[in-house]
């Protein structure tokens, strides 16, 4: 009887251990342009803002040529905010920019939203607070809109990072 259960637990054991090692190759691929984000959120964590900021461009271009608008929106968005950590304002903003353009190209209004939130937090560092101020009051008018709780929140850019 003990030889019995031995073996059902020896082969249970073993099927855990092959599926552990195989469940990765069977797992849904990550995309080059999501791994290059993954990555560049890792790198700004570590403080290292200017490989973040090529792997942000990296994915940017990689979601372009995929036609992944709001993808595409959302890697400028993090590339502006390393671009901000740089000191390089001017480039945050045109990286803002050009993702509010996407997002609303795609039609995605919680992207655009959240979009005009870094752009106002932008130009709260920046100036000029008007512009902050459209841009915030704005983002508040489309999370009523959505009723989107997280977008009713004051926004902080950085927060997803």
């Amino acid at each position: 009887m003990r030889v019995k259960h031995s073996r059902f637990l020896l082969l249970g054991l073993l099927f855990c251990a092959v599926a552990d090692f195989w469940s990765p190759l069977f797992a849904a691929e990550v995309s080059p342009a999501d791994r290059q984000t993954k990555i560049g959120l890792e790198l700004f964590q570590r403080g290292d803002f200017e490989q973040a900021a090529l792997s942000w461009t990296e994915a940017a271009q990689l979601y372009e040529r995929s036609g992944e608008k709001r993808r595409q929106s959302e890697a400028l968005v993090y590339l502006s905010q390393a671009n901000q950590a740089l000191g390089r304002y001017t480039e945050a903003g045109k990286n803002l920019e050009l993702a509010l353009g996407l997002a609303e190209k795609a039609g995605d209004r919680t992207q655009v939203a959240s979009v005009l939130g870094a752009l106002g937090n932008l130009y709260i560092a920046t100036g000029p607070a008007d512009a902050a101020l459209k841009n915030l009051t704005e983002r508040l008018r489309i999370a009523k809109e959505l009723n989107n709780q997280d977008l009713k929140k004051i926004p902080r850019s950085d927060r997803c990072l």
